[in-house]
């Protein structure tokens, strides 16, 4: 689980603080941390900006509200890091292990993570505008109300995930398993979800087609996205889910008008 600051003793909050803020000095002359065992460090508000992390272990480490913009994370450990509010947009990095991490309200707008591990993460309200997540897994996540419009979450292992509310026209799911994931009241309007694995999973008041515009006339992607609408969930992929109404086209069906 999470690291929690408010079980560390006062000797021990001092001395991660105290650790932190020598990593921070240190960069004035490096950006350079490649496999740094740096642990559980109070890292929160640090300027992490284009550092190279990779390999690197910050395991439990508190990077609340950190600016990561264009750090490199191939490989970085991040297991039970809490990195609330943190930014990482444009962040790159393949396989890190973001398990258990939390990153509610965190920033990933165009993060390229190939094979990311967020296996049980926080993702609560994550904005992962155009992120780039092949491959990655995120059994158990917590995202309901995270926003991933043309994200990249192709042959992703969303088993058991919490999306509901979650924003994703346009994102790519080709392939993605999403069994047993709650994604009520998602808006999956535009995305690819050609051989999606949707068995047991809950749809109740999911918005599916290939709209364009929301019910305001407003754009559901934005000008920086080169996406175009995927291809729809099968009837055969709806059918093996849970639900009882979805909006399909612009037009609620109940599960009886799908048919058998």
């Amino acid at each position: 689980m999470a690291w929690e600051w408010d079980r560390l003793s006062p000797a021990q909050r001092w001395l991660a603080t105290v650790a932190g803020v020598g990593v921070q000095d240190g960069l004035s002359s490096s950006r350079f941390l490649y496999k740094a065992a740096l642990g559980a460090l109070n890292l929160t508000g640090a300027k992490l900006g284009q550092v190279d992390l990779s390999c690197a272990d910050l395991r439990g480490a508190r990077l609340d509200r950190a600016d990561l913009r264009k750090a490199c994370l191939d490989g970085t450990l991040l297991e039970s890091a809490s990195l609330r509010g943190a930014n990482l947009s444009w962040a790159s990095g393949e396989a890190i292990d973001l398990r258990w991490a939390a990153l509610a309200g965190a920033d990933l707008t165009e993060a390229t993570l190939p094979r990311a591990d967020l296996s049980n993460a926080d993702l609560r309200e994550a904005i992962l505008n155009r992120a780039e997540l092949p491959g990655a897994r995120l059994v158990g996540a917590r995202a309901s109300g995270a926003v991933l419009e043309s994200a990249d979450l192709g042959g992703a292992d969303l088993r058991r995930a919490d999306l509901a509310r979650a924003t994703l026209p346009f994102a790519g799911l080709r392939g993605a398993d999403l069994r047993e994931a709650v994604l009520d009241g998602a808006d999956l309007r535009g995305a690819d979800l050609a051989t999606v694995a949707l068995a047991g999973a809950s749809l109740e008041g999911a918005l599916f087609g290939d709209d364009e515009l929301d019910a305001e006339g407003r754009p559901l992607r934005t000008l920086l996205s080169r996406r175009e609408a995927g291809a729809p969930a099968s009837r055969e992929a709806l059918r093996s889910a849970r639900w009882e109404r979805l909006t399909l086209g612009g037009r609620v069906i109940t599960r009886a008008e799908l048919g058998d």
